[in-house]
């Protein structure tokens, strides 16, 4: 294997080369569109051992474009070194990948404006690690964008940690609370669908 060259001006934790990581096939998901500025915000992805993998899709198609965030990096310790857009499609796109939080803080040279939770975990839960995690970057002054079916605005804990860090969470999956009032007066077709899962 060969270890790729640091990089005079990067953090030790952040290297890069332009070699292809692995031979997952790239997954291209549509990223919905946050918030209501039409502005570019830089950010961080977070994706631990899942960039270029399935449950990576987010940050999958995040790094692969987006009209409202600059990705400045990628987290995930297995793929320290690698061009993030090499990791999917075998195209630079000087996106490095960092080991953590530090490297990416690091790289950056400043505080992004976001941290985005880039994974889709079968759980749909984050782990103990994990919201520690986003509760240290919220301590650095970052917004959240969290993609899960756990809404952190939910979590007393997190709640707390906007209102002391003057930072915001958005939970990407969380309805308007106009939601349904907007949707019954579309005149647009509407389909009903209900989804059953084996474990019902």
């Amino acid at each position: 294997m060969i270890t790729p060259p640091l990089h005079e001006s990067l953090n030790a934790s952040v290297i890069i080369h332009n070699q292809t990581a692995h031979n997952n096939m790239p997954i291209s998901i549509p990223v919905r569109s946050i918030g209501d500025k039409e502005q570019v915000s830089t950010a961080i992805v977070y994706c631990e051992a899942n960039f270029g993998a399935i449950d990576g899709k987010t940050a999958n198609g995040l790094v692969r474009h987006s009209e409202r965030y600059k990705i400045l990096s990628v987290i995930d310790s297995e793929m320290v070194g690698f061009d993030a857009g090499m990791v999917l499609d075998d195209k630079p796109n000087a996106i490095p990948t960092c080991r953590d939080l530090a490297g990416a803080l690091a790289l950056a040279g400043t505080v992004p404006d976001y941290f985005i939770y880039g994974m889709a975990p079968s759980s749909g839960m984050l782990s103990i690690h994990e919201r520690s995690l986003i509760l240290e970057a919220m301590g650095h002054g970052m917004n959240i964008v969290n993609g899960l079916h756990e809404f952190l605005n939910d979590d007393p804990l997190f709640e707390a940690a906007c209102a002391e860090n003057k930072v915001k969470i958005i939970d990407v999956r969380k309805p308007r609370r106009d939601y349904y009032r907007r949707a019954r007066r579309t005149e647009s077709p509407r389909l009903f669908v209900v989804v059953f899962h084996s474990s019902w």
